[in-house]
């Protein structure tokens, strides 16, 4: 499978990584941890016009998923923005980062993982 990532390169993504998509197989991968695992809310963004178009957030969703499950954090939620620009919206009008904010308040999320590509 080929992925575009977020500087525009073609990507062909493993068959080992690409099952990392599938939610059938993520949600098994969790199901192994211990009840008392850390919880873990995933943030995927991309902002500019290109990364959009690209859609590198299959890219960030293997890496994150892959980190969490050797680290043994169960994902309790995943949420994507797509075309958000970090720097010009405030966090408060951002949906993604409100409702993870929300669900950490409530005691619901231990670890919040984003992943950084410099």
């Amino acid at each position: 499978m080929k992925y575009t990532n977020q500087f525009g390169e073609s990507v062909q993504i493993s068959a080992s990584d690409e099952i990392w998509l599938n939610d059938e197989f993520f949600a098994r991968e969790m199901a192994k941890l211990p009840p008392d695992a850390p919880r873990a809310g995933l943030a995927y963004r991309v902002s500019t016009k290109g990364q959009v178009d690209h859609d590198d957030i299959p890219m960030q969703k293997i890496e994150c998923r892959k980190f969490c499950a050797q680290h043994g954090w169960r994902v309790v939620l995943e949420k994507a923005e797509k075309g958000v620009s970090g720097s010009k919206i405030s966090a408060t009008k951002r949906d993604a980062i409100q409702e993870l904010k929300a669900e950490a308040e409530k005691g619901n999320i231990d670890i919040l993982l984003v992943l950084y590509v410099a």
